[in-house]
């Protein structure tokens, strides 16, 4: 009896009485083969156990079917869940992914890593500051690049992000109307693009609702994961705010934390928002107010844009931008308040 690795064109040819030509054009789903004839072929070729060559597809059509992904520093859950979701996207299309993890601002080493292994195109997370380098040097290869995140820098490379901005301004105007006015915006102390953004979308509908001086309602944290001593400085210089913002879902749950151990209760006593809704995936209830990513669809960008310039479909020169809207969800981490004129929480 065949394995799976003895299984050749020419054995589900002799199974089904099709030519080798027809069963390779319908395994590849060519669109002269009709549907019926290629239902037929690839459901002998599964029971039989066939797994393409992907050594011989490679050397056929001059592409490895693979995509390289760069991530930088610690993965964070939203990351994490982002991965797997490339991971489905990519397999859909018949590709694989090779995972390069760097510590670099440029990465430029992984790069030249990801090349050594022929990849197809690369993606990047946006989450440190400085990517231009390597998008100059991908741009020099001729090899398609997508940023999944932000980019404020010139040189040319697709990306599939978010409205940050506009996010976060809906979320501080959905505890405004849910009758908090004295709201703090906790955020890291970070130059990168989505950090910037979010705080922007605070500061313009803190702006927009009257308040005063809201660059003052603004928390700053430094290093919050590894420093916890933020959130005692952020209680204390805000006694009377009664709602925060964090920056993203990470460190409103160490703040909803803090608040439970020390006799605040959330959300009777205060009201607490994040980013990202890294919880959805793990609990059956809504517990965090958060701002949804629409991860799947993101990821799914991203592997067509690549995908679509390796066919030739969109030339390499041409820059793709696409906007994954985001959602708000309610929780149970907000409760209203009734309407009060602004008082200063400094």
């Amino acid at each position: 009896m065949l394995n799976y690795s003895q299984i050749k064109l020419k054995d589900i040819a002799q199974a089904t009485g099709y030519s080798v030509n027809t069963i390779s054009r319908a395994l590849r789903d060519m669109p002269d083969i009709a549907e019926e004839t290629k239902k037929i072929i690839t459901e002998r070729a599964k029971k039989m156990g066939y797994v393409p060559n992907k050594t011989a597809a490679s050397l056929r059509t001059r592409k490895s079917m693979t995509f390289g992904v760069v991530i930088s520093g610690t993965c964070y859950p939203l990351q994490s869940n982002l991965l797997t979701e490339l991971t489905f996207a990519a397999s859909a299309a018949g590709y694989s992914l090779l995972f390069f993890q760097s510590h670099d601002d440029d990465a430029l080493g992984e790069i030249t890593a990801a090349c050594e292994h022929g990849v197809d195109g690369m993606i990047f997370f946006a989450s440190y500051a400085k990517v231009p380098q390597a998008a100059k040097k991908l741009v020099s290869l001729s090899l398609p690049f997508v940023l999944l995140g932000e980019k404020d820098f010139s040189e040319p490379c697709d990306t599939v992000t978010i409205d940050n901005e506009r996010a976060t301004f809906r979320l501080t105007q959905y505890l405004q109307q849910k009758g908090h006015r004295n709201i703090v915006y906790i955020t890291a102390n970070g130059p990168q693009v989505h950090v910037q953004r979010r705080m922007q979308g605070f500061l313009r509908a803190m702006e927009a609702a009257g308040c005063p001086n809201p660059m003052q309602q603004v928390y700053v944290a430094n290093n919050p994961l590894q420093h916890r001593s933020w959130m005692l400085n952020c209680t204390q210089r805000y006694p009377d705010a009664t709602a925060f913002i964090a920056q993203n879902d990470m460190l409103a749950l160490l703040l909803i934390d803090y608040l439970n151990r020390h006799g605040k209760r959330v959300p009777e006593d205060i009201s607490v928002a994040g980013f990202d809704n890294i919880l959805s995936c793990l609990y059956p209830v809504q517990l965090l107010t958060s701002v949804e990513v629409d991860l799947k669809r993101s990821a799914k960008e991203a592997i067509d844009i690549l995908l679509r310039k390796n066919r030739g479909e969109i030339p390499l020169s041409q820059e793709c931008h696409v906007n994954v809207e985001s959602i708000l969800v309610e929780g149970e981490s907000v409760a209203a308040l009734q309407p009060e004129g602004w008082s200063s929480a400094v």
